[in-house]
């Protein structure tokens, strides 16, 4: 497509230009200067400051469309508490989307678990969508997150596909998470990327963090990527004592974590169903830990590419710590490299008495401790 305008038809066909014409003329699609934006460009590097404008855009509880590049230097809340439908916000690829100066950050909040199942359908649905960081601070540039609360209703859920959270350059990047998933439900995310400050190994990448109370299950990772960070993909527990608040299902599908510290990082809890998450046709270029987890459960690691490499004392492909409700580890087919690491001390699997499961058909090179501190585990022709 020629993203120049939206009414532009480009390389759309005749009856795609009338589509959107129409929905641009009913306001049934918005765009930012439909609130009065000035600053619309077709380059990220071009922009003015347009943070009003941002902001009524998402309050009209309209669906949005992000038809150039915009900037705003202030966060960004939209409150779909009163929502029985969510968010849908559209970009065009990385043609169009936000520039996040330094204070700007976007954050979509106020979704209710406690919805019952039938009208309400809350979603955060985005697609096609590029949000740039123009700033070295601790802002999150995106946010998804719900109230709290646990009803055993499939929603709130998120839909995200083709969204790249990406630096303006390499002194840039935010040092904190960059895509947080607060109290989600249900949902799917699919070539999803993000990345922070090239070689700086700080922030984190996609954080999914619990809320006391909340039980998010079943959300998949489809060729996500991220880059350039401290930890990849975290996964954080709830605090506090509250029966069903474990971070329970989180699967990654052919996921990458490139020039990170740790690639995956789950963080389990003692209560209610336990955890399960399974890690698939995965890699990590790492230079402390491929895969760790603590009080985390039923974990399948499989067909994973370890590559360690660095001077860190201590370099681990897999590492297990803690207990859970669910000990079970599943470990399969996984080729862990730690040939280009130079610490002392370098371990393929090191896994504790209170698991148990099986790990199978492993091959590591380069390790000083390729199995030595594999415990409570089956062991079946690893080399």
């Amino acid at each position: 497509m020629n993203l120049a305008g939206p009414y532009n038809a480009g390389l759309m066909g005749a009856g795609d230009k009338a589509k959107l014409d129409f929905l641009f003329r009913t306001r049934a699609l918005v765009t930012p200067e439909n609130f009065g934006a000035k600053g619309g460009s077709s380059t990220p590097g071009a922009t003015s400051t347009d943070n009003v404008a941002v902001q009524k855009m998402f309050d009209s509880g309209k669906p949005c469309l992000f038809d150039q590049y915009y900037s705003v230097d202030t966060a960004i809340i939209a409150n779909y508490a009163a929502s029985q439908v969510g968010a849908y916000i559209e970009g065009f690829g990385t043609r169009s989307g936000l520039v996040l100066k330094a204070g700007g950050r976007v954050s979509l909040e106020g979704m209710n678990p406690d919805n019952p199942i039938g009208w309400q359908a809350d979603q955060y649905c985005l697609q096609n969508l590029a949000i740039f960081v123009d700033y070295n601070s601790g802002n999150v540039p995106l946010t998804l997150k719900a109230a709290g609360g646990d009803s055993g209703s499939h929603s709130p859920g998120v839909d995200l596909k083709n969204v790249n959270i990406i630096p303006t350059s390499t002194l840039n990047g935010g040092t904190g998470a960059q895509l947080e998933l607060v109290n989600i439900r249900q949902g799917s995310l699919d070539n999803v990327s993000v990345a922070g400050r090239y070689g700086a190994y700080q922030g984190l990448g996609i954080v999914h963090t619990v809320l006391e109370g909340g039980a998010p299950v079943e959300i998949a990772s489809y060729n996500t990527r991220a880059a350039h960070l401290q930890k990849a993909f975290v996964v954080k527990a709830a605090a506090g004592a509250t029966a069903n608040d474990d971070a329970q299902g989180h699967h990654w599908t052919n996921c990458t974590a490139l020039a990170v510290d740790r690639g995956w990082d789950l963080d389990g809890g003692p209560e209610g169903f336990g955890e399960w998450s399974k890690i698939s046709g995965g890699h990590a270029y790492f230079r402390e830990i491929g895969v760790f987890s603590t009080n985390y459960g039923n974990i399948h690691a499989e067909d994973i590419y370890l590559l360690g490499h660095g001077a860190l004392a201590t370099i681990q492909g897999i590492a297990v710590t803690g207990t859970s409700i669910d000990n079970y580890l599943f470990l399969k087919d996984n080729r862990i490299r730690l040939n280009a690491a130079t610490g002392a001390t370098r371990i393929g699997i090191n896994t504790p008495a209170a698991y148990s499961g099986s790990a199978a058909h492993n091959r590591t090179t380069g390790a000083t401790h390729a199995y030595d501190y594999m415990q409570g585990v089956t062991s079946t022709d690893n080399t």
